[in-house]
């Protein structure tokens, strides 16, 4: 938020945090945005500097296109898993997972 003082996440970079560990779960974060980034702008959803209903339209536009079905899917004891509690070093390889699985699907088919 550029009001508040607080500059875009994008400008960040692993080296402005001193602790490994906070740096390695930025760059899982990265990878998040990246993956979300990459499937709006496959669809033509992506903007810039959104306003709050244009984020809810992207947000909407990402949950409508799969790409984070797999945080919701049942673990594999079959229980129901909680994707507002998972930690971002989990969710992302879960996408990670998810994704190659699909793509894996894909180019067999093909």
């Amino acid at each position: 938020s550029i009001e508040l003082g607080i500059p875009p996440l994008r400008s960040l970079e692993p080296r402005d945090f001193q602790l490994q560990t906070v740096r390695k779960e930025y760059s899982e974060w990265k990878v998040l945005m990246k993956l979300l980034e990459a499937t709006l702008e496959e669809h033509g959803k992506l903007v810039t500097m959104p306003r709050p209903a244009e984020v809810q339209e992207m947000f909407t536009c990402v949950l409508d296109c799969g790409v984070l079905a797999c945080l919701t899917n049942a673990t594999s004891t079959g229980r129901k898993r909680r994707a507002s509690q998972l930690l971002v070093t989990t969710a992302s390889k879960m996408v990670k997972i998810a994704r190659r699985e699909q793509q894996g699907v894909a180019s067999d088919g093909a």
